[in-house]
């Protein structure tokens, strides 16, 4: 992710963008982002960023469209590895640091409620815990996520 100085917006990179490309002709930008995910059609949504800046995708704007579209048996969750003005850590232990904490929750039995399910609530509460935690202990970095939760977020995903 990167900010367009020309027009101030911020845009997620794909994977296939050459280094120097425009990002506004390659990239996607945050109306693009929001159009792309308001078109899916579901109750339950999870979106996950593990780039740096990724807190400028996540926004409260984007949660409160799926959920004025489909009312109160929504849940929304956005998760992002860093917030809008920090660099995301790529490389430990295979993976970008959010990514690795991800993962790290679907596989360890303490996160999972009394009835034995993993929700998005629960990843999130753990991903902000341990993410800074593992960036600052780990590498002396900054890294904080952001973290957008709206309606019915007990949904289990695991």
């Amino acid at each position: 992710m990167l900010t367009n100085e020309s027009d101030g917006d911020y845009y997620f990179i794909p994977y296939d963008c050459p280094n120097g490309a425009d990002v506004t002709k390659k990239a996607i930008n945050q109306l693009a982002f929001k159009k792309i995910t308001s078109r899916i059609n579901t109750t339950k949504t999870v979106i996950l960023l593990d780039t740096c800046q990724s807190g400028s995708m996540a926004s409260q704007e984007l949660v409160n469209t799926s959920v004025n579209r489909f009312g109160g048996n929504t849940g929304v969750a956005i998760i992002a590895g860093a917030s809008s003005r920090e660099n995301a850590i790529d490389g430990y232990k295979k993976h970008g640091i959010f990514t690795y904490t991800i993962l790290d929750a679907m596989s360890n039995k303490k996160v999972y409620d009394f009835q034995d399910r993993l929700g998005i609530g629960d990843i999130a509460k753990y991903v902000k815990y341990l993410l800074p935690k593992l960036a600052k202990e780990e590498f002396g970095h900054e890294q904080n996520p952001t973290v957008y939760l709206n309606g019915d977020t007990t949904f289990a995903i695991g």
